[in-house]
């Protein structure tokens, strides 16, 4: 049921199109505070915000606001310790289990080794 109402409003046209001007809007914004109160910023910060707004429309732009704010840091580093935290023992398991295949030396890897 969930599937399908995701899947039903996600392959809308009208969906895809408010996305679209959902993002072009963003990008206008982040342009606009680029050019406007961080023109300091080098040519691929610049680049980066943008490719990153682009891919992610409104959220995107919304950590490139929070991202001047301390606690937006610290929220990052707590939140990916706790990830790692927890998906080590489920990692682990997986591997032992056959599941998953662990992490090997890229000189073993080779095509034709």
């Amino acid at each position: 049921m969930l599937e399908q109402t995701l899947r039903s409003s996600l392959t809308s046209l009208w969906f895809l199109a408010i996305w679209s001007l959902a993002t072009a809007i963003s990008l206008a914004v982040l342009w606009r505070d680029l050019m406007r109160n961080n023109a300091h910023l080098v040519s691929l910060m610049k680049w980066v915000w943008t490719f990153t707004v682009a891919y992610s429309g409104p959220l995107g732009l919304a950590v490139y606001y929070c991202s001047g704010d301390p606690l937006f840091w610290s929220s990052l580093v707590f939140s990916l310790s706790i990830g790692l935290i927890a998906a080590y023992p489920m990692n682990v398991l997986l591997i032992r289990l056959g599941v998953k295949k662990g992490m090997h030396s890229p000189k073993h890897m080779a095509h034709g080794a």
